[in-house]
């Protein structure tokens, strides 16, 4: 079964612009089955130049449905039919993220007229939708027009499936598993459900306990490519075909958050297994040590093995960068801080309020720069002694935060994103727990080095 589907819309973009006009075609590969059209509600007003397009008026939507007053009747229009347009990513988008701002996971196989028409007739100046019914003489009445546009769409279908019988072979013949290159003992309906959305997964055995897990910005992609592997190889040292027998999933709504849970949910299957192994991160640390006239120095070094190191990176390099921004941040001593050699003052002194204070010539006690050490390079590597880091939520008007402070991970929290952050106290009390370890803060760590335009919230 297909679901034809055209839109009309605000804009190009899912995430900003809003559907104006849906129409829907059921079709069995033979002949439709269903039809639905209707004008919808945006909520906000149409640009001029979209009215210049497709003739949609503000008038003419003031007392239209809204898309959630549809979206019931959306979901069982398509429920078990392939999802098809003409340029399919454009209309799936959208319709995946009006169901997202009513925090529901909207999932569906696609086929795209686009790509099929340039499979089965290749060689052809342009396969816009005017220009292919132009060439294949499908007239298309109310261009621009969710029900013309998806008229035409049927007919570019039926068209196609006469090149390519197999198309529309569902009603005839019985479907050709889209799974068959995968483990047999999971069910299919699951694989069918997985949402593309940034989240866990995990793989369960015939008892339902937890064998594998991972993460990624796309469950759908990254799970069925990693079953695909399995399948092929016909298992590997950790998991056998054979041994899988479903998959779950839990929505974080971004990358990090997912990471960050990862090793949380790895830890808890290691000490069920003892399968894995401890993962090394870093190659350098900071790390401090007092002299004969009592004040605490720091070097940089070689991570060891039960050898406390404020920070862990990659490479001396960046162990140095982070040190130094740190230091002069809070006007401690180039000398004292490992940065500079010798035994005279170091070259950071007189800079002003923020040079270093005179420690290395012994004008600032030892315990009074001892004190202000240890507190200037707590949670070296971050941006800010304690923060919240805001990410995209899992469903619209959600953000997810995590807390961060001292150089630990105190938790995470889905708010609505017009949360106040006047009271970091009552922010804090919401956060559940995460881990807070080496390897989760490097996981953290190299995100805020490569996403320089993160959402920070110092406190």
């Amino acid at each position: 079964m297909y679901a034809v589907i055209d839109l009309e819309t605000t804009g190009g973009s899912a995430a900003n612009d809003r559907i104006t006009e849906i129409a829907i075609v059921v079709h069995d590969g033979e002949r439709i089955v269903r039809e639905f059209s209707t004008l919808v509600n945006p909520e906000r007003r149409i640009p001029a130049y979209i009215t210049d397009i497709t003739g949609i008026s503000d008038d003419m939507v003031a007392s239209a449905p809204r898309f959630y007053e549809i979206a019931k009747e959306v979901v069982e229009l398509t429920d078990g039919c392939i999802f098809v347009a003409h340029n399919v990513g454009f209309d799936y988008g959208f319709l995946r993220e009006e169901f997202s701002r009513l925090a529901y996971t909207y999932q569906r196989e696609r086929l795209c007229t686009v790509r099929m028409s340039r499979t089965l007739m290749p060689g052809l100046p342009s396969y816009s939708l005017g220009r292919l019914c132009a060439y294949l003489g499908i007239e298309i009445h109310a261009r621009h027009r969710a029900k013309g546009d998806v008229d035409a769409t049927v007919l570019l279908l039926e068209r196609l499936i006469t090149l390519q019988p197999t198309l529309g072979a569902s009603q005839r013949k019985p479907a050709r598993d889209p799974y068959a290159a995968l483990p047999q003992g999971i069910d299919r309906k699951c694989l069918a459900a997985l949402p593309e959305d940034p989240g866990m997964y995990f793989f369960h055995d015939a008892a339902g306990a937890v064998i594998h897990v991972n993460a990624s910005r796309n469950i759908r992609l990254t799970a069925l490519k990693e079953l695909q592997q399995i399948g092929k190889a016909k298992g590997n040292d950790k998991l056998q075909p054979e041994q899988l027998c479903d998959v779950t999933w839990e929505l974080t709504g971004n990358e990090l958050l997912a990471q960050l849970r990862l090793e949380e949910e790895r830890a808890k299957l290691a000490a069920a297994t003892g399968s894995l192994k401890e993962k090394v991160i870093g190659k350098c640390g900071v790390f401090a040590y007092q002299d004969q006239r009592g004040y605490l120095r720091l070097y940089i070094d070689k991570l060891q093995k039960g050898k406390v190191s404020y920070g862990q990176f990659a490479n001396e390099g960046d162990a140095k960068a982070a040190l130094e921004a740190r230091l002069r941040k809070h006007g401690l001593c180039a000398l004292l801080g490992g940065l500079e050699s010798g035994s005279d003052a170091c070259s950071w002194v007189g800079e002003g309020t923020d040079g270093c204070a005179g420690a290395c010539t012994g004008k600032e006690s030892a315990d009074a720069y001892n004190e202000r050490l240890l507190a200037g390079i707590q949670g070296l590597g971050f941006p800010h002694p304690a923060f919240f880091l805001l990410g995209d939520g899992r469903a619209h008007g959600e953000i997810a935060v995590i807390g961060i402070e001292h150089g630990q991970l105190l938790g995470f929290a889905y708010l609505d994103e017009a949360q106040g952050w006047d009271d970091p106290l009552w922010v804090k009390s919401l956060l559940k727990p995460l881990q807070s370890t080496e390897s989760t803060r490097q996981v953290l760590r190299q995100y805020l080095a490569k996403n320089l335009r993160s959402k920070l919230v110092p406190y």
